[in-house]
């Protein structure tokens, strides 16, 4: 949690490096990236671009703009806090994924999107869970996309590499 002797820290090390203010606006920029698409983060991305534009319209002093970033900091942590993160990250998950597939569903390929979901999460989160960093691992990388592959090509004949990519890349993030 940020409170106010941690940003008097960080306004304090900032006179003395510039970079810093940077630093935490970077850190920041990477949190809320975290939450691309969710509404209830949409808020805190237009506080810091306001933030942002009010420096380089030398509105507001770079302290002053290291204390709206650190002010703003302190609020997106309290709504991770408050949300209810392991559902929410595999809702979100199943979204995204909902959202990939109903972009390439046409009249021809009448696929069920929802059990191809379905499908992913139930198989895919098996093999994630079964290791402790699968995304850091090769052998679970391998699995997962083998058993992607299989899902989507054998299951469903969806045989485009763009759609595995994505989907992948999805899964990757979210799980």
């Amino acid at each position: 949690m940020v409170d106010g002797d941690v940003i008097d820290m960080v306004l304090e090390q900032a006179k003395d490096n510039p970079k810093k203010i940077l630093e935490v606006e970077k850190m920041l920029r990477l949190r809320l990236g975290e939450h691309h698409g969710d509404p209830n983060y949409k808020a805190f991305a237009e506080k810091l671009d306001e933030l942002r534009r009010h420096m380089e319209e030398n509105l507001i002093t770079s302290i002053d703009f290291l204390r709206g970033l650190l002010t703003l900091a302190k609020e997106v942590l309290e709504e991770e806090k408050n949300s209810n993160q392991p559902l929410d990250k595999r809702e979100q998950a199943k979204a995204a994924l909902t959202e990939l597939f109903e972009s390439i569903r046409t009249e021809d390929t009448p696929i069920i999107v929802e059990r191809v979901v379905a499908d992913i999460d139930e198989n895919v989160v098996a093999i994630v869970r079964k290791f402790k960093d699968a995304f850091k691992s090769i052998t679970a990388q391998r699995e997962i996309k083998k058993k992607l592959r299989s899902i989507l090509w054998v299951n469903y004949q969806i045989k485009d590499q763009e759609v595995f990519d994505k989907a992948y890349q999805y899964i990757e993030m979210y799980y």
